[in-house]
């Protein structure tokens, strides 16, 4: 298989070149390494098969974004069973968390530890660029996918407790949901 990625994610302000040392690669990461990461988990669970710990895990999320669901506007009808809507969030879901793990060790590499302000400051541009991608890429009702725009960021960030300790949501459902 291979990754063709999309002329909209090869320029400003959705990826910046190394050439411009003032840029993070945690910059890089919530948009165009989120996007691989999808596409990654993608090619490599043809029939999203995952462990019984991970659709626990998941479940577990998902039963989380239902109880946000009505404050957020989301379909509650399609938040059910493994048709296309629920394979589409696994992939988004899953993106994101490698995607972060991935910044935890940018930061790490980075002489940083993962409770200061570096790391604070790279979670946040990790989410808010994340949710610019998955709410400006192709999908939605018109573009082929089962999920919608908002669906496309709400879903996996609500249902990520690293988000929410990043954002300081306390008391949420998603701290019961790691993986």
């Amino acid at each position: 298989r291979f990754l063709t990625v999309p002329t909209a994610f090869q320029i400003p302000p959705l990826f910046y070149f190394e050439e411009v040392n003032e840029i993070p690669l945690y910059i890089n990461l919530g948009t165009l390494g989120a996007w691989i990461a999808k596409e990654m988990v993608r090619a490599l669970t043809v029939n999203l098969r995952t462990s019984s710990k991970a659709t626990v895990t998941l479940h577990k999320s998902l039963t989380c974004v239902k109880k946000v669901a009505t404050v957020q506007g989301l379909n509650l009808s399609a938040i059910t069973g493994r048709g296309l809507w629920y394979n589409e969030a696994v992939l988004w879901y899953y993106g994101l968390r490698i995607v972060h793990e991935g910044l935890r060790r940018v930061v790490l590499n980075m002489g940083e530890s993962t409770t200061g302000d570096v790391w604070k400051e790279a979670q946040h541009y990790l989410f808010i660029r994340f949710c610019m991608m998955a709410c400006t890429s192709r999908g939605g009702a018109s573009g082929g996918t089962p999920m919608t725009f908002k669906e496309r960021c709400l879903v996996p960030v609500l249902s990520n407790p690293d988000f929410v300790s990043a954002f300081g949501c306390a008391g949420s459902c998603a701290n019961q949901s790691r993986v």
